[in-house]
């Protein structure tokens, strides 16, 4: 794994299950005004040159080793570029001086150094046969929408609907129409290598639907934020056109025909009690027969 945030510290515990993991970042305050898609994929293409010849790269402390010409990888790589502040990047000429040019600014420059990974994957795999490449977001980003900039605020679509392409070898180019989460995205690269799915996992695969071209099921999709020093607590559930969020401070709900409506102008909640009634109960059930209290608490490994 390759990433570039403080986030991604071992101290965390993102590293647990990975043979090498190696981050760049830096102070909390400098983080988002230093560009770092160069070092983040710098680091990645050389783990891939050692991966596609059958080696465990060095981490510096065991020496690189032979894995043999046919031994399965996975690569995670972390950008963070896109993302508040917005900066210029030398070489990349900026869409303009708003807010939203200028992220589509950053936008551009992560996306050609993806494209040097994707380059460099290429070399072992010419034609990405025997690679599968999966591209997504953790969340998106507001321009003024709904009074907000920024993100980690509320639970908009803004904010939710986030890029997902998925690459599988024996997959037939579509653009789904179906609503699905990120969630599905563990349990598909486990079902595409032949590995039983865990049943602690709360997403399902999307290999059937990435190789025959049909639409996957419609399934309730379910996000929730905790709160923070910037935002209240949230929680929403779409069930296919219908969106209902609760904002728990005060018990609040707003709900959204996503069909009609997908920019989320008009809150249906007391203009159709009936439907949000059902909605809301829905909601309640999908957390009373879905969630589980966990302990959160992680204890760091010695090392």
């Amino acid at each position: 794994a390759s990433g570039c945030h403080w986030y991604f510290d071992r101290k965390y515990g993102y590293d647990q299950g990975f043979a090498r993991w190696r981050g760049y970042a830096v102070g909390k305050d400098e983080m988002e005004r230093v560009p770092t898609s160069k070092q983040a994929t710098d680091t990645a293409i050389n783990f891939l040159t050692d991966l596609s010849a059958g080696a465990l790269p060095d981490d510096g402390k065991d020496p690189r080793q032979d894995l043999g010409s046919v031994a399965p990888w996975f690569l995670f790589v972390h950008y963070l570029d896109p993302h508040k502040h917005y900066i210029d990047h030398k070489g990349f000429t900026p869409f303009g001086k708003s807010g939203r040019d200028r992220y589509d600014g950053e936008v551009r420059f992560t996306d050609h150094h993806i494209g040097r990974l994707l380059d460099a994957a290429r070399k072992a795999d010419p034609d990405l046969s025997n690679t599968m490449v999966i591209l997504f977001s953790d969340h998106g980003e507001s321009f003024g929408e709904h009074g907000e900039k920024f993100h980690g605020r509320d639970l908009f679509d803004v904010q939710l609907r986030v890029p997902l392409l998925i690459k599988v070898p024996e997959g037939k180019a579509k653009r789904f129409k179906t609503r699905v989460s990120i969630l599905n995205i563990a349990a598909t690269v486990l079902d595409a290598v032949g590995i039983e799915r865990p049943s602690s996992f709360r997403g399902s695969s999307l290999l059937g639907p990435l190789t025959t071209g049909k639409e996957p099921l419609q399934r309730p999709i379910y996000a929730e934020m905790p709160p923070g020093p910037y935002n209240g607590e949230f929680r929403a559930l779409i069930d296919g056109d219908q969106k209902i969020i609760h904002r728990l401070h005060g018990n609040f709900y707003r709900m959204f025909d996503l069909g009609s409506d997908p920019a989320e102008g008009k809150d249906l909640y007391r203009s159709q009690p009936q439907e949000a009634a059902q909605l809301l109960e829905r909601y309640k059930l999908w957390r009373a027969t879905h969630l589980e209290p966990v302990d959160a608490t992680y204890k760091p490994r010695r090392r």
